[in-house]
């Protein structure tokens, strides 16, 4: 690694962010880094609530046995909206949340929706654990399942189950491919599914669980250099 490392003969240092266009939103992400967060943020981010306090609106910054130790911010002139999330642009919107659980319950939601908006067949895709390439026994399946949830370092963080359905979003998580641009963070639609040559045939219904691993998953990025 070393030897290849002296064969670089420039060095080129990137001192401009751009992968941030908003200058607002760029400006109170520097003040955040820092914890130097101040008034004009808060309301810019006031902005952005889906429900914003009203004029009329007691205030809810504070409990009612103290008193702030600040003046109160001024209070936010707006009015209550109506939103419909199944209408646009909040049909697509996406979530950003830390909690893993609440965003596999989310990604479920949105595919079943997805499913029946366009009348897609969903395909539910159990797991396969193998021992060199041979399934586990009734005691190894056993001692997998008492195995104890160490941060998923158990399963490397591989759901149980994994739905899919032809048209369905989806995101690459890690650098698969940098010189082509697959990199984490692209998206992507599910194109086709080619099923398994020794799955049986699917039964009718709009959720089949399949009996075996698709042979391929086809998917159509955003963005990409191939």
């Amino acid at each position: 690694g070393r030897k290849i490392y002296e064969e670089f003969t420039t060095v080129v240092i990137l001192g401009e962010q751009v992968r941030v266009t908003d200058h607002v939103w760029r400006d109170f992400l520097d003040h955040l880094h820092h914890g130097r967060v101040e008034t004009r943020h808060l309301k810019m981010l006031r902005t952005l609530l889906l429900k914003r306090q009203t004029a009329d609106s007691p205030p809810t910054h504070y409990s009612n046995t103290m008193s702030p130790p600040y003046p109160h911010p001024d209070p936010i002139e707006t009015v209550d909206t109506h939103i419909n999330f199944s209408a646009q642009p909040w049909a697509d919107a996406s979530l950003i949340t830390p909690r893993h659980a609440v965003r596999t319950r989310w990604n479920q939601a949105a595919t079943q929706k997805w499913c029946t908006d366009s009348e897609t067949r969903l395909f539910i895709c159990p797991s396969l654990n193998t021992i060199k390439g041979s399934p586990l026994t009734l005691e190894e399946r056993y001692a997998l399942a008492t195995l104890p949830k160490n941060g998923g370092k158990r399963d490397k963080g591989l759901p149980e189950f994994i739905h899919l359905a032809i048209g369905m979003k989806v995101m690459v998580t890690n650098n698969l491919q940098t010189d082509l641009d697959i990199t984490n963070g692209v998206r992507g639609v599910i194109t086709d599914i080619i099923l398994s040559p020794d799955e049986p045939p699917l039964e009718g219904g709009p959720i089949v669980t399949l009996k075996n691993l698709p042979e391929c998953v086809l998917v159509k990025l955003t963005r990409t250099r191939a």
